[in-house]
């Protein structure tokens, strides 16, 4: 509690040391009240100074989030798609594992469980009649 009032009278002292300074000994001031317009100036500079500080540290948290994120044991957000005000699907990948997950206030639940990878997308200058034979083929060699 102490360590919290020094502190405080630190910072009081801190922040009334510019006004006094700026004070001098003659007495004519073109201020109605001394001090005002420095005082007004060391405000208005700290608030800048306060804001900037809080625009750096927001932009340095979305800037690791993905990093951070990135570590946590295999776990890959793939994708996901608002279904109304507060429910989603999300596509998320485990160790290699793609999980379609439904979330919604208090639930959440794994709709679907898809075993393999998506197929490529067909090539540029490929037909559809082409495209469709080539997976039709694939899809029978599979079973």
């Amino acid at each position: 509690m102490n360590r919290l009032k020094l502190m405080t009278l630190r910072l009081t002292l801190l922040l009334a040391a510019p006004a006094s300074l700026a004070q001098d000994g003659s007495g004519s001031s073109q201020d109605p009240i001394p001090g005002v317009a420095g005082g007004v100036a060391q405000t208005v500079l700290g608030l800048a100074a306060v804001l900037a500080l809080i625009a750096v540290l927001a932009w340095l948290a979305r800037r690791l989030n993905g990093r951070l994120q990135g570590r946590g044991g295999g776990v890959e957000l793939l994708g996901g798609i608002s279904l109304g005000t507060r429910e989603r699907v999300v596509l998320v990948r485990v160790d290699g594992i793609r999980v379609l997950i439904g979330v919604a206030p208090g639930s959440v639940r794994a709709l679907h469980v898809l075993d393999t990878e998506p197929r490529p997308a067909p090539a540029a200058g490929q037909s559809f009649a082409t495209s469709l034979v080539a997976q039709h083929g694939a899809a029978r060699s599979e079973a």
